[in-house]
């Protein structure tokens, strides 16, 4: 072991160590709430100490992010990896989204903020450069799933491109989860919560673009279960 690679694992614990207790104190307490000198504190090292990984709060909250999007990035090659149909590999995709959302209730929240011209600009250029590849490796393992359903036959529409479908998908999660956010935009008579009428879009939806087999031809709130239960029921770190 040289000292060199020792080093470098020691650095890269300690900013591990940075990153696991600003995700506490940012799901505790929200980005404003998010003191450094608190977290120097937990993390028994001095402000200097995180400034010299990360050159600001904003680029914290960047970090953090970054390590949210990683999950689901491996979630969701988790999800495409799943051993039945191409319909069901999708609807294994939108059951990884809702459950990163349900285990870290302030993502969204966070990579909306961090997306901001006044936070993102105060990050550094090697971390937006690594949400961006990490954010396009999430998309090309959806965008694999759509292509493989093409070429199984599931989807026939040749009028339709891949990454419309995903886009489509995309932006529906990404509207529910905004709803979620804003209690303005809830309406209370929603039958069963915002996630549950993501679900049921999401398959009509792909109903909508004949994406076989269809939502009437098959139970997929049985299978959602299942996945919930069994399939994702592995720790995040073995994925």
């Amino acid at each position: 072991m040289t000292t060199s690679s020792r080093k470098q694992r020691e650095v890269h614990a300690r900013e591990e160590l940075i990153l696991d207790h600003a995700t506490d104190l940012l799901q505790a307490k929200g980005y404003l709430g998010l003191n450094l000198d608190e977290l120097a504190e937990q993390v028994e090292y001095s402000k200097g100490t995180i400034y010299l990984h990360f050159s600001s709060k904003e680029d914290l909250l960047l970090g953090v992010v970054i390590r949210m999007a990683d999950v689901r990035n491996r979630l969701f090659r988790h999800a495409a990896l799943y051993p039945g149909k191409t319909r069901e590999k999708c609807c294994a995709i939108g059951v990884a989204d809702l459950i990163l959302n349900a285990r870290q209730p302030r993502a969204f929240q966070m990579m909306q903020l961090v997306s901001t011209d006044s936070v993102w600009e105060k990050t550094s250029p090697e971390r937006r450069k690594k949400l961006r590849r990490t954010g396009s490796q999430t998309f090309e393992s959806a965008l694999s799933v759509v292509r493989e359903a093409f070429l199984a036959g599931d989807l026939t529409d040749p009028q339709i491109q891949a990454e419309e479908i995903v886009t489509g998908l995309f932006t529906m999660s990404k509207g529910a989860m905004l709803v979620q956010a804003n209690e303005e935009f809830f309406h209370p008579s929603l039958s069963g919560g915002v996630m549950s009428s993501l679900q049921r879009n999401r398959h009509r939806f792909l109903d909508g673009v004949g994406w076989t087999a269809l939502s009437g031809d098959f139970d997929y709130e049985s299978l959602e279960e299942r996945l919930n239960s069994d399939y994702f029921a592995v720790p995040w770190e073995e994925l």
